[in-house]
């Protein structure tokens, strides 16, 4: 399932810059790739996930991915 939705992610046109103007070097695939994950992983944000990533669960969690 997953590289099916990578596939698909694949479609998506890589835009030329991000909205302030500069490249960032990471595709948008692997973007959409890690917000699948965030939400896969049932936070509702980002923030809210980069602010939890050190606990032990999240860690464990991360590995097992």
């Amino acid at each position: 399932m997953l590289a099916k939705t990578r596939s698909i992610f694949n479609e998506v046109p890589e835009p030329t810059r991000d909205s302030r103007g500069l490249k960032t070097g990471i595709s948008l695939t692997d973007c959409l790739m890690s917000a699948l994950a965030v939400f896969g992983l049932k936070f509702p944000s980002l923030l809210q996930f980069d602010e939890n990533r050190d606990t032990d669960v999240i860690k464990h969690n991360l590995h097992s991915l």
